[in-house]
Order: C-alpha cells, then sequence, then structure tokens
C-alpha cells in the first residue's frame, strides 16, 4: 500500500490544489488518447476517411508529451515557492 501511495505521490505530489489540476491534466491527456481510438475504429468500420486520420492522430499524439512536461515542470517550480 505503501508503495501505491508513494506512486501517486510521483504522479499528483502530495499538495491538494496541485494534486487536482495535475489530475486534470492526466484526464484531458487520457480523454485525447479515448479520441483517437475511438477515430481509428470507426475507421476500420468504414464510417470515416482514415486518409487524414492519420495525419491527425500523429500531430494530436505529438503534443502529449510537450503538454505532460509543461505541467511537470509547473508542478517543479510550484514546489519552490
Amino acid at each position: 500500500m505503501t508503495a501505491l501511495r508513494a506512486l501517486s505521490d510521483a504522479f499528483f505530489t502530495t499538495d491538494r490544489h496541485q494534486r487536482v489540476r495535475l489530475a486534470q491534466a492526466w484526464l484531458a491527456c487520457m480523454l485525447l488518447l479515448l479520441c483517437v481510438v475511438v477515430l481509428h475504429v470507426a475507421a476500420a468500420f468504414g464510417l470515416t476517411d482514415d486518409g487524414p486520420l492519420w495525419w491527425w492522430s500523429a500531430t494530436a499524439l505529438a503534443g502529449i508529451p510537450q503538454m505532460l512536461y509543461a505541467v511537470l515542470c509547473a508542478a517543479w517550480a510550484y514546489s519552490f515557492a
């Protein structure tokens, strides 16, 4: 149980207010991933054109590491204040 708590503290920090903000950022990332998966499933069933879908998926998923990096830098900077 303490290992799970340490992992949670590593991902979401121990500050209550910052924890909420980080949880919202993680939720946004997961929703974006879900949208990519749903669109690819729809393309697999022939419900949408898959030509531009691969370009959209690549650009959408390329932004996730940048967003996570920005959130982690902000959380780290918040710990200095």
